[in-house]
């Protein structure tokens, strides 16, 4: 085995002292720096030799080219020029079709380590991971491998390619959303480093996947991360924003668990299955849209799965893949803090939306004991959730005043990270102040129907408690043998 994956902070600021400031501030928590010298503006480059001496940790020096996603614009030749400040740097990055025999003897000569790379954007499987050690061109030389992955399931690939390598330093990252797996879980692909970047620069990088050393270190325990560890998943798409991850780790820190949940975001659930059966994975969080599509990949699901209709947590267990559905009894939970009573018990509630959530909690409601009516765009919908309960099944735009709800659940995704007073579900109903509104949208914490509600004198609460309560039944089943 190679040694634990090193963090390595990829700066791309436009001069080299802002360069030179941000390697010094988060040099306690990185192994290495990677000055992209082509970021530099062209009249502020003259002087990189100079960087390496001036900041606490190793360095490496990439000029990257526009056709390998950097941002060089001048001629070969002067891109030649500036990787001729080698002899500083502890590293260099040199691309695998770069025939440049003179800088590979400078290298050589002055002790500083080539990562021989390649970088493909046009989507490729992660097999091209068994190609890497014909990249390089000499002993000691890192070969690097980044990809744009058309799916999860070639990051899946990679991880499973990885996996028949022997042991020694190599680079291997897939890029973009789809690719965090494979920055987070380094270790599990043997890579030698893997790379974040300040925050003050997080929009040079966010395109191609890059987090701050700070969510690594914290969010997902990097350091930590070994043989020993449970892998967790929470799987959805687009899943731009999920907070699970935080949730996770705040209750293994609890309970002493050693575990990581990695966002798996990806159109097809059965991608992300593919990549946590190849992991070895505990278990996985399921969202939207795939609580449904779920179903057909199980092979056996408890109670509440069969009456919703939708899961949420897979457990693999046994060779065997559990479905579970925490969202109810999260709900419930959350609900009854919320309420400050145990049931509901003469209550009206008015359910928004005809996805896998309002399933979940109707299926609550009704156990609580409530009345109530689903509304959807299509009521069609609304009716297939709504008829097991003997609730009412309602157009969205019916739900008005004289119904008379006294709580309002919001189920869609509709004011999912917006705050545009627009994205509203009923944007017609008038609040009279007596309503409880549960958003289940839990980012931003206070929605444009939260606000709205909150504004004419209604209690409100976001999906954040539900989050909480059904994220601890997950970890109780995810790690019920820690």
């Amino acid at each position: 085995m190679n040694s634990a994956p090193k963090v390595c902070l990829t700066l791309t600021a436009r001069t080299l002292g802002e360069d030179i400031a941000l390697a010094r501030k988060y040099a306690p928590l990185v192994d290495l720096v990677e000055l992209r010298a082509d970021c530099i503006d062209a009249d502020g480059r003259g002087d990189i030799a100079s960087f390496p001496a001036s900041v606490p940790v190793p360095a490496i020096l990439t000029v990257r080219r526009k056709v390998d996603g950097g941002s060089f614009d001048g001629t070969e030749d002067a891109r030649l020029a500036l990787l001729a400040a080698l002899p500083s740097f502890d590293f260099v990055d040199l691309e695998s079709d770069l025939d440049a025999p003179a800088l590979t003897k400078l290298a050589n000569d002055s002790a500083t380590r080539i990562i021989r790379s390649l970088h493909v954007f046009d989507g490729c499987s992660g097999d091209i991971a068994l190609s890497a050690d014909g990249l390089c061109k000499g002993p000691g030389e890192i070969p690097k491998i980044a990809f744009m992955p058309r799916t999860l399931g070639d990051v899946a690939d990679l991880f499973r390619a990885t996996a028949l390598l022997p042991r020694r330093d190599r680079i291997f990252c897939a890029m973009g959303p789809m690719g965090l797996p494979t920055r987070v879980l380094a270790h599990f692909s043997g890579s030698f480093l893997t790379f974040v970047s300040p925050t003050e620069l997080s929009c040079n990088t966010a395109s191609i996947g890059h987090m701050s050393p700070e969510r690594l270190l914290d969010v997902y325990g990097f350091r930590a991360v070994g043989d020993a560890t449970h892998l967790c998943g929470v799987t959805g798409w687009p899943l731009k924003v999920t907070s699970s991850p935080e949730v996770h780790r705040a209750l293994c820190r609890r309970d002493g668990v050693d575990s990581v949940m990695v966002p798996l975001p990806c159109e097809d659930v059965a991608d992300a299955i593919r990549l946590a059966e190849t992991l070895s994975f505990k278990g996985l969080a399921v969202t939207i849209p795939h609580k449904e599509a779920l179903l057909a990949h199980l092979d056996w699901t408890d109670d509440a799965v069969k009456a919703i209709g939708a899961a949420n947590t897979v457990v693999f267990r046994d060779g065997r893949r559990l479905g579970y559905n925490t969202d109810a009894a999260g709900f419930a939970n959350a609900l009854r803090t919320f309420l400050g009573r145990g049931n509901l018990s003469g209550m009206r509630v008015a359910i928004l939306g005809a996805g896998g959530a309002a399933r979940a909690i109707a299926y609550a409601v009704h156990g609580l004991g409530a009345s109530g009516a689903v509304f959807a765009r299509d009521p069609s919908k609304a009716k297939n959730i709504a008829e097991p309960y003997g609730f009412e099944a309602l157009a969205m735009t019916d739900l008005r005043s004289d119904f008379a709800p006294d709580l309002i659940v919001q189920c869609t995704s509709v004011g999912h990270g917006s705050t545009d007073p627009n994205d509203d579900p009923v944007p017609g109903y008038a609040f009279s102040g007596k309503e409880a509104v549960y958003d289940l949208v839990y980012q931003p914490s206070v929605t444009p129907i939260m606000r709205r509600a909150a504004t004419a004198g209604c209690r409100t609460e976001s999906g954040m408690t539900m989050l909480k309560a059904q994220g601890e039944l997950q970890h109780r089943l995810f790690h019920a043998e820690a």
